[in-house]
């Protein structure tokens, strides 16, 4: 008797572990999954730049027409000229640093006037003194003022340009040095 409870036993123990693996393993089996998705967006930085219309003869800005270039200015020695080239950020935009890189062809010909507010960096670049940040969006950032044209040969420098291009980087999470290294990549 003892032997067929022995038996009786170890059939049941057989039973339950058989039992016990097949309801785990059902349960793994059937156990639901949920998930969790993220999106990411990079910041939204924007700039225009734009300048006051100038006229030609005179060389004195008009401030009610706003244009993105100016052509046919008369060059004159010792003549200031009032362009008036401006960054604007729109309130939609990330605060940021603002770069621009001023190419002159016309070289010694003329002297820029007036980047006051401007930090002069290299080979023509130059950042904004600070952040542009919601007190200052959609205000206009004056780039330079006026030119002043020296005593040259002008048939030099016919057909020159100056070329004003501007650069935003998101400032958060940067730094200068950072900002300007990816303006450098673009320009």
């Amino acid at each position: 008797m003892k032997k067929a409870k022995k038996v009786l036993l170890l059939a049941l123990c057989a039973v339950l572990l058989v039992g016990a693996t097949i309801a785990g393993t059902v349960a793994y089996l059937t156990a639901k999954t949920t998930e969790v998705k993220n999106t990411f967006t990079s910041g939204n930085v924007a700039i225009d730049l734009k300048e006051y219309a100038v006229d030609p003869q005179t060389g004195k800005k008009d401030t009610t027409d706003i244009v993105t270039g100016l052509e046919n200015l008369k060059l004159i020695p010792g003549r200031e000229i009032e362009k008036n080239p401006f960054v604007t950020v729109p309130s939609t935009s990330e605060d940021c640093y603002v770069f621009v890189k001023i190419v002159n062809g016309l070289g010694k010909a003329v002297t820029i006037n007036g980047m006051d507010n401007w930090v002069e960096l290299d080979n023509g670049y130059y950042r904004y003194e600070d952040i542009v940040t919601a007190s200052q969006k959609g205000k206009a950032i004056d780039v330079f003022t006026s030119i002043t044209c020296a005593n040259v040969d002008f048939s030099t420098i016919a057909e020159k340009t100056i070329t004003i291009t501007a650069y935003a980087v998101q400032s958060e999470g940067v730094t200068p040095e950072v900002a300007y290294t990816t303006v450098q990549g673009l320009g």
